[in-house]
This record gives C-alpha cells, sequence and structure tokens, in this order.
C-alpha cells in the first residue's frame, strides 16, 4: 500500500468488529481518493483471495470503481473487518507490505 496507512486499516478494523458503522464511515470519509481506492482494493483482495502480484492493477481498478456511496457500501459490508485481515495477510506473504 502506498497511500493508505496500516494504521487506518487497523483502525477501521477495530471498528468494524465491534460494529460501529459510524466511526468506520468517518475514517474513511477523511481517506484521500488514492487511500479509499487502496482500501477498497484490499477489501476485494481479501474477499476473493486474489494473487498480490497485481496488487497495483486492482488499485487502478478499484479507483475507476469508487462513487459518493463507496464508504457506505464498504462499511455496511458484515464482513469487512475479515476481508481487509485477509487483503493485508495475503500483501504481507507477498512481500508488497
Amino acid at each position: 500500500m502506498k497511500k493508505l496507512s496500516r494504521n487506518s486499516v487497523e483502525d477501521i478494523i477495530r471498528f468494524a468488529t465491534a460494529k460501529e458503522i459510524d466511526n468506520v464511515v468517518g475514517v474513511m470519509v477523511r481517506l484521500s481518493l488514492e487511500e479509499l481506492a487502496e482500501l477498497k482494493a484490499l477489501t476485494w483482495l481479501g474477499r476473493d483471495m486474489d494473487n498480490p502480484k497485481h496488487w497495483e492493477a486492482l488499485v487502478i481498478e478499484a479507483s475507476y470503481k469508487l462513487d459518493s456511496e463507496t464508504a457506505r457500501f464498504l462499511a455496511d459490508d458484515p464482513n469487512l473487518a475479515l476481508n481487509l485481515r485477509r487483503g493485508i495477510d495475503a500483501l504481507e506473504t507477498a512481500g508488497r507490505l
């Protein structure tokens, strides 16, 4: 991850695990578009268990699919924390984090 900080991801995971959706959205709306695209790509990576060797392409695809509802859509995902943890693990395992 180039723009998105590990601390921001950990905050989102903590709030999502506690079902504090307003706090999840609060963190997300303060992210830049580049950070939000990386967050969305990270959730896809964790959800689909894709190979992280195409991380940059996944971030580019996510950036094209951002809209005004992205933060709320991600926050409403009941598997957000799990997907983010899996995404982080996949990037770490691949040596990309």
